[in-house]
Order: C-alpha cells, then structure tokens, then sequence
C-alpha cells in the first residue's frame, strides 16, 4: 500500500511551498492527482519525481 498525503502535509514534509507543488503538479510524471481542490499524492514516488524534476531543471 502506498503512503499518500495531502498537498499540506508534502510541503511540510519537503518544507516546500504550496505553489512550488503546483508548479510540479503541471509536470506529466508528477505522482499526484487532483481530486476536486485537493491534491493526493503518492509519497513513494515523490522523491524520484523530484530527483527527475532536479535533473530536468538544474537552477531551480
């Protein structure tokens, strides 16, 4: 079973901010969903998302 949290609970975990999730959100391999106005997200996958996403963008 995956760990899935909430887009609240990936900014805290990451200490990143809810509009750096949304620019993510908009990359086709991003392992979340929007459901309504909340986001789900896998966990597991998150980090390599962002290990791809560092790749990809190198400045920021």
């Amino acid at each position: 079973m995956p760990n899935i949290v909430t887009k609240t609970e990936a900014c805290k975990i990451l200490h990143l901010s809810p509009q750096r999730i949304e620019q993510f959100s908009k990359h086709p391999e991003f392992p979340g969903v929007r459901i309504g106005r909340k986001w789900v997200i896998n966990a597991d996958l998150l980090w390599e998302f962002l290990q791809i996403w560092k790749k990809e963008h190198p400045n920021g």
